[in-house]
């Protein structure tokens, strides 16, 4: 499943492929920031917006809807300031959230093309 405020095309293709494997997909046009919850999953990847206020709030959905693994990419470029002015950067959502769950570990980051960061819970 995914969530983009807008139909996104760069989707289609992924979501022909899972149809063609016959795995479940689907693809919503909604705010997941502003949702209360996300149906159960095992992966969540944080693409929306690009600072921590957001991923914070994603990272905490994911947990909730049953995630043992969670990503997001441009980590360095957001990494510390976020993409809106005055806002903290993806890297501090997830030290946050790392810290307030210690079962969480980082287990993959990789600086280059803007950074890309993976957790998970062990």
């Amino acid at each position: 499943m995914t969530y983009d405020l807008d139909r996104c095309v760069e989707v289609e293709p992924i979501a022909e492929a899972a149809k063609a494997a016959g795995i479940p997909f689907e693809s919503r046009h909604e705010d997941i920031d502003k949702l209360a919850e996300i149906p159960p999953c095992d992966f969540l990847f944080c693409d929306a917006m690009h600072n921590g206020n957001s991923v914070a709030i994603q990272l905490e959905l994911g947990r909730a809807a049953g995630a043992h693994t969670m990503a997001s990419h441009d980590t360095e470029i957001f990494g510390e300031n976020g993409d809106l002015p005055g806002t903290p950067g993806i890297l501090v959502a997830f030290r946050n959230f790392l810290t307030k769950y210690p079962e969480w570990k980082i287990t993959y980051h990789n600086p280059e093309s803007f950074g890309l960061t993976v957790i998970s819970k062990l």
